[in-house]
């Protein structure tokens, strides 16, 4: 038997769903106070566009029901933590990438690994704590 197909016949999460294994792995935001002076600036200018997706977001996020979300909804802080590493993510695509009004059409993009990616290498190289850099990365990839 080939190594590779070992390796299958092996893989407990072969059966699991890329999107499974990130909300069932999901890490509750946090605010890490030692890295708030240290953090990427977070969007300043909230465009028209960006308002409304938020305002959908806020509704997916937080409804009772909602048959297109994998889990139960989240409480109000955990959104509104949500939002702001969203901010600064955007805030960092804005400056990065030259966006000048980002939005959250962003997260569909193409190369939005190696956005990610350039995100936390970013966060690294400012000395945040790993919890800090993931709940931007959680956040786009779910």
């Amino acid at each position: 038997m080939e190594l590779e197909q070992m390796d299958e016949d092996n893989d407990e999460h072969l059966e699991c769903s890329f999107a499974h294994e990130l909300v069932s792995d999901f890490i509750p935001y946090a605010i890490v106070e030692e890295d708030t002076h240290k953090s990427v600036q977070k969007l300043q200018t909230i465009s028209p566009t960006l308002a409304k997706e938020l305002a959908e977001y806020k509704s997916f996020r937080t409804s009772e029901l909602n048959r297109f979300r994998v889990g139960s909804k989240v409480a109000e802080v955990t959104h509104a933590g949500e939002v702001e590493a969203l901010l600064r993510f955007l805030g960092f695509c804005q400056t990065t990438l030259e966006i000048r009004e980002p939005s959250m059409k962003i997260l569909r993009r193409h190369d939005i690994g190696a956005i990610v990616q350039s995100y936390c290498e970013d966060c690294q190289h400012r000395e945040l704590k790993w919890s800090s850099m993931t709940n931007c990365k959680m956040l786009c990839l779910s």
